[in-house]
């Protein structure tokens, strides 16, 4: 969104946690899906113990002291003029470079969860942009100046305002137009637990409905779900990363995922209720908590809860458009526009021309 609204800027994105730690950042990704999909009580009391560390403790310190040394290089080299932090480490460790002295630009944090982790709050950071106005308060709480929070939702990919017809999004997918159909996201690495069990349920359940299931980058799950597509007794397609989500959101009636915060604000903005199966515990359930109160989701505890609830969906158009519109009332569909305006408006000198070169860093 910054590069194609504003002439003259760059642009440069960093994985924090590949630039800090390279050599163990691909154990470490392993060891949290790990942790996530097999012991999730183990995340809930990483969750909670990184949540009550006091922001002057050692502990803190530490943290906010990993990759230190590289990001002075980025800032040395780049000199940008903002940076947007999607995670909160990276905002965490700025933040204690500017309280050393050290001339950090303006520093904006784009919270991607409904829910208000201590990780995420930090003294010297000039803007929290955050998906719900129901967090200020929490923030608020934490020592943030109401002045630096910006309810303006969580920014999504230009591709979900380019949408195709519905018609040419079912050819392509290969999805019929008079049938119910379930979407199944079991997130980018596929973590959802279970999806080979719903799908059995839901392809044998009832007549009159489709599946669609995603599988992101896990491929035993894709080539198990493939060899499944002709034994059930209702249509389901099987596909791996799918760039053009929206498109598929598009021509479906409800959702069955994880609460990740970008997959919610998805959902919202297509007006796709969605069934979140056994949320993780920490910022899944944070998410989950904000669609039941809104009315656009629900927590799903197990297979025969998720077959129960589709249906009913499915048979009760009254419910299935309460869920619609609460979904869309709550979307935030011009908050990648927002918060890019947010972001020039910090990065912006007096005076400045759109011919003037400019640079913004992202550090996710």
């Amino acid at each position: 969104e910054l590069q194609q609204s504003y002439t003259g800027l760059r642009v440069k994105v960093h994985d924090f946690f590949a630039l800090a730690a390279p050599r163990i950042n691909r154990f470490t990704q392993a060891c949290f899906i790990k942790m996530v999909s097999h012991f999730p009580p183990c995340y809930r009391w990483f969750y909670d113990l990184t949540c009550a560390i006091e922001h002057d403790s050692s502990v803190q310190r530490w943290i906010n002291s990993l990759g230190r040394h590289r990001l002075l290089d980025l800032l040395y080299t780049y000199n940008p003029r903002v940076i947007v932090c999607t995670f909160p480490t990276p905002a965490g460790v700025l933040s204690a470079l500017r309280k050393k002295g050290v001339p950090v630009p303006p520093m904006v944090t784009v919270i991607t969860d409904v829910a208000v982790h201590n990780q995420w709050v930090n003294p010297h950071t000039q803007a929290y942009i955050v998906p719900d106005e129901s967090m200020v308060s929490g923030l608020v709480e934490k020592d943030v100046s109401i002045d630096n929070i910006y309810p303006l939702g969580i920014p999504l990919r230009n591709s979900f305002n380019r949408l195709k017809p519905p018609a040419e999004s079912r050819a392509v997918f290969g999805l019929r137009n008079d049938l119910f159909t379930v979407l199944i996201m079991g997130g980018a690495h596929g973590m959802m637990k279970g999806v080979t069990g719903i799908c059995k349920a839901l392809g044998n359940y009832s007549s009159g409905l489709q599946i669609v299931v995603v599988c992101g980058h896990n491929r035993l799950l894709l080539e198990r779900l493939r060899k499944m597509e002709g034994s059930l007794a209702n249509p389901m397609q099987a596909f791996g990363y799918v760039e053009n989500i929206g498109d598929l959101m598009n021509v479906s009636d409800v959702l069955v995922s994880k609460a990740g915060g970008i997959t919610v604000y998805e959902s919202l903005t297509m007006g796709l209720p969605l069934l979140v199966y056994r949320p993780i515990p920490g910022q899944e359930e944070g998410n989950t908590r904000f669609l039941e109160r809104i009315g656009a989701g629900k927590a799903i505890s197990s297979t025969e809860n998720l077959v129960d609830s589709v249906l009913n969906l499915k048979n009760n158009s009254l419910a299935l458009d309460t869920m619609r519109s609460s979904a869309l009332v709550h979307a935030k569909p011009n908050a990648a526009t927002d918060a890019a305006a947010l972001i020039m408006d910090l990065a912006l000198p007096s005076g400045y021309r759109q011919t003037d070169p400019l640079f913004a860093a992202q550090m996710a």
